[in-house]
């Protein structure tokens, strides 16, 4: 989804983007550690994006709910 808005985001300037992903995307707990792998690959990709996405002006922020 970033990356289909992101062209749109450049052509006005830059923009912000907010991914609020859980909590065990940081911490593992008994039974979750498929979902907590998979949350923390999630928070890396999009903390990747944001250093894409820099340049042009955009801003990602990551957020734990």
């Amino acid at each position: 989804m970033i990356r289909a808005f992101a062209p749109v985001l450049a052509a006005n300037g830059g923009g912000a983007i907010v991914n609020v992903l859980s909590a065990l995307s940081w911490f593992a707990s008994p039974g979750n550690g498929a979902y907590g792998a998979a949350k923390a690959a999630a928070w890396n990709t999009t903390n990747g994006v944001r250093l894409d996405l820099a340049g042009q002006g955009t801003l990602i922020w990551l957020g734990i709910g």
